[in-house]
């Protein structure tokens, strides 16, 4: 099942990254500092 759904999570994050960077600009360039994409980070 991983293997099926890498490729899919390597195409739309970037492209649903891109559309939040564009509508939210800096403050959503601010949340990405301080958040992880799928696992959260447990350091700053």
């Amino acid at each position: 099942m991983l293997a099926s759904l890498l490729p899919l999570y390597l195409v739309r994050v970037p492209r649903e990254e891109q559309m939040m960077i564009e509508h939210f600009c800096e403050d959503y360039c601010e949340y990405m500092k301080r958040t992880g994409r799928v696992v959260p980070r447990l350091w700053r």
